[in-house]
């Protein structure tokens, strides 16, 4: 074994305690009620049985191999926080076990089995229906993430309705349009194999049972693909509901505008009209005009003051 190749050995025993165990010589001799699961991260060019009877080349291509009685598929790793994806996980799946390989650790596998051990029943499994459940919680990691999206788009839209956001928001729409974009490619990367399992000759030696986990696993990746479609709406609707705000507060804008516009054009044409050249008996030194005019500025000033902040 590689020096660079961690192994990790889990034993499902439906009649006792799931536990880890040192990595098995001979698969064949896993009795019934047993799983053994071998957990392989690092380089696969080299690796233990049973993966070295299955073609190494197609593994890292990607995709699903039958042979014999052992299946094997590839997909695209969990992403990061920021959306990539630069790992595969790849399952080989045989009567009673199964073998994960990956280059990096993943978390999925850790939480997985942090949760899922003890005295539980997977030992009276099989390692297709083991396979499909490490899916399913793979499938889970993805809404985590989109979920994730949402609750900033939640959050982004309260400070719109509210006109209370302190930075742009169109950075933030940029960044998680970017992020749901590229959760949206990887998640696309499981179709060639959710529908080549999902596929009514796959797999000769698959019984009917593990035909309808395979089954739960295609419906799980559609309601995951109109997840991913519905979370980068909510991304384009934020988009719209920011636009509209902007839309909404240049109207008010220009609004303000006009009645500060009247308003100061009213001040002018009363200024205008008291300066032409023509005696009247209120600019008599004994009238006390210049009083009388500054208030009825004031009054038209403090006027559209006023509208322009009624307007508002």
């Amino acid at each position: 074994m590689p020096q660079d190749q961690k192994v990790r050995a889990v034993l499902f025993d439906a009649d006792g305690v799931d536990r880890e165990i040192e990595p098995l010589d001979d698969v064949a001799s896993i009795p019934d009620k047993q799983i053994y699961w071998l957990i392989l991260t690092g380089d696969h060019d080299t690796s233990p049985h049973p993966i070295e009877e299955i073609d190494k080349d197609f593994i890292l291509r990607g995709g699903v191999v039958v042979q014999d009685a052992r299946f094997c598929l590839s997909v695209p790793a969990v992403p990061n926080e920021a959306g990539h994806s630069e790992d595969q996980m790849i399952l080989v799946v045989g009567r009673n076990w199964l073998v994960t390989l990956s280059d990096k650790p993943m978390s999925l596998v850790e939480r997985y089995l942090d949760c899922d051990t003890g005295e539980t029943l997977k030992g009276s499994l099989t390692a297709t229906a083991l396979a499909v459940s490490l899916l399913m919680a793979h499938f889970e990691a993805f809404h985590e993430h989109l979920a994730a999206i949402e609750q900033r788009l939640d959050a982004l839209d309260e400070q719109v309705f509210r006109s209370r956001q302190r930075h742009d928001p169109l950075n933030t729409l940029a960044v998680l349009r970017r992020h749901t974009a590229r959760l949206r490619g990887i998640i696309a990367d499981h179709r060639r194999a959710i529908a080549t399992l999902d596929r009514p000759d796959f797999g000769p030696a698959v019984d009917d049972s593990d035909r309808e986990h395979l089954t739960h696993l295609a419906e799980a990746y559609r309601r995951l693909v109109d997840a991913v479609d519905r979370t980068r709406d909510t991304v384009l609707s934020s988009y719209d509901l920011y636009a509209t705000r902007v839309a909404q507060n240049t109207n008010r804008l220009l609004q303000r505008l006009t009645v500060i516009t009247v308003g100061i054009g009213l001040i002018g044409a009363l200024a205008g009209i008291f300066g032409m050249n023509f005696s009247l008996d209120m600019f008599k030194p004994e009238a006390h005009a210049f009083p009388i005019v500054a208030v009825m500025m004031a009054t038209i000033a403090l006027t559209t003051l006023f509208l322009a902040i009624r307007q508002s």
